[in-house]
């Protein structure tokens, strides 16, 4: 048995509808007849949808998270700043985790459409980025804490050198960056070695999931199949309708859509990491009890 082809349905949305009614957020303009999806899937895509856009500003007070001058964030920073302070790094990364699971929403819900593939780029980045936010702060130890944040200041170097490789601004961009970073690691007394260990998306997932039970690597390796077209995230998150083929008997025409209830389960896998990603930091940011 063959496969013809894949059939995607990306076609207009034919009509709207406001899925639950009352004061709480709606789903609307949503394909009715393409992609149904349980009542709890859309009770809980609508929290989900409601946390995100309470998140999410287009121009966000620089002063709406501040930061206690005796909290342990606060240290953190003193450790690391000249170049990228802690604080500055975490929310880089929950800004973009922001922008990509607000991204979902708005697709969904402001535009009207839905896709086969499109949405689980921006999981997968919401996912990525939120869960290195996460481990960022995760550390008791201030110390670890300073150690990752070189970890993840020199795999973004490096990344930057190898986009300009072959210039004589590459070189000079790595250099700067690695005075820093022996600067940072020997007031911390952190060794070169630990500081420039690239920290890997799966070594971070796997430490969140055996914290938090979310199941986080395993959306955030589908979302990837997905965004890569694998067959086996495809056949797994999509709905199969089976038909005949018209070029050979022997073969299936297989139609691939969208399932909204598989989409909205790894959306809000997103939207848990997130949240643990920002309880760590207004934990972190706030005055001190008997923390590190």
């Amino acid at each position: 048995m063959g496969l013809d082809r894949v059939g995607r349905r990306y076609g207009p949305v034919r009509r709207s509808r406001q899925l639950l009614s009352g004061g709480r957020p709606t789903i609307a303009n949503m394909p009715e007849d393409s992609l149904p999806m349980s009542e709890v899937t859309n009770q809980i895509l609508q929290r989900d949808f409601q946390i995100i856009s309470d998140l999410f500003e287009p121009d966000p007070d620089p002063g709406r998270w501040p930061i206690h001058p005796n909290s342990s964030l606060a240290k953190d920073d003193s450790v690391t700043k000249g170049f990228d302070p802690i604080s500055s790094q975490f929310e880089g990364l929950i800004h973009s985790a922001m922008d990509n699971l607000h991204g979902v929403k708005s697709m969904i819900v402001d535009a009207g459409a839905i896709h086969t593939f499109a949405e689980y780029a921006m999981i997968r980045a919401g996912i990525e980025t939120s869960a290195t936010a996460w481990w960022l702060l995760a550390p008791a130890s201030r110390q670890e804490r300073c150690t990752r944040s070189l970890r993840i200041f020199w795999k973004d170097a490096c990344d930057g050198g190898t986009a300009l490789e072959g210039s004589t601004a590459g070189v000079q961009y790595k250099e700067r960056r690695l005075t820093h970073l022996k600067a940072v690691a020997a007031k911390a007394g952190i060794e070169e070695g630990a500081a420039k260990r690239h920290p890997s998306a799966t070594g971070v997932l796997r430490e969140l999931d055996e914290r938090h039970g979310l199941a986080a690597l395993l959306v955030w390796r589908a979302s990837s199949g997905m965004v890569h077209g694998r067959r086996w995230s495809t056949f797994a998150l999509s709905d199969l309708e089976h038909h005949d083929s018209l070029r050979s008997p022997d073969m299936v025409h297989v139609r691939i859509t969208g399932n909204m209830d598989r989409l909205a389960m790894s959306y809000h896998i997103g939207c848990l990491v997130l949240q643990e990603a920002m309880r760590l930091f207004h934990m972190r940011r706030e005055p001190p009890t008997c923390r590190v």
